[in-house]
């Protein structure tokens, strides 16, 4: 939406909309905490429903906008690059020794759920504070399962 705002002309305004509390809605109100954007009222104040926020990019917003985008394509491309090294070193190494090693034991089923249980609830109990760790559990489980149903074979038509 951002890059949108990039070809208005001085003068036209866009109103961006969004959810209370969404990343869009953080990230705006930090943009409207520098000055590049201005919140606006509710559209739909006292209509119930979800609670939309309005949003409306400055004159110093658009002076900004070019940087900022062209920052973050950069950091978001370095991380990237970073967390893909990552996975494909340490992340894929301990996967197979951990799988190797199961399997060497004889581990049951049972075996394999416990300890990888105990393995996650370990790097979440490390990494994050006790007020967060539900939500991260959450958050791994999720993206776990979305990462299993994308990778499941597909059965012929």
């Amino acid at each position: 939406m951002l890059e949108a705002a990039l070809s208005l002309k001085t003068g036209d305004q866009m109103q961006l909309h969004t959810s209370a509390g969404s990343p869009n809605f953080q990230l705006w109100t930090r943009m409207a905490e520098k000055g590049w954007m201005a919140r606006l009222p509710d559209p739909r104040a006292g209509t119930p429903g979800v609670e939309v926020s309005a949003f409306e990019l400055t004159d110093a917003g658009r002076i900004a906008l070019p940087t900022f985008l062209s920052e973050f394509a950069q950091y978001r491309e370095s991380h990237t690059a970073k967390m893909t090294e990552i996975f494909n070193g340490p992340c894929v190494t301990f996967t197979k020794t951990f799988r190797d090693l199961m399997i060497k034991s004889g581990a049951t089923e049972k075996d394999f759920i416990l300890l990888a249980a105990f393995t996650v609830a370990r790097l979440i109990g490390d990494a994050f504070p006790p007020e967060a760790r539900d939500n991260v559990a959450e958050h791994i489980l999720a993206q776990a399962k979305k990462r299993l149903a994308e990778s499941a074979p597909r059965k012929a038509d």
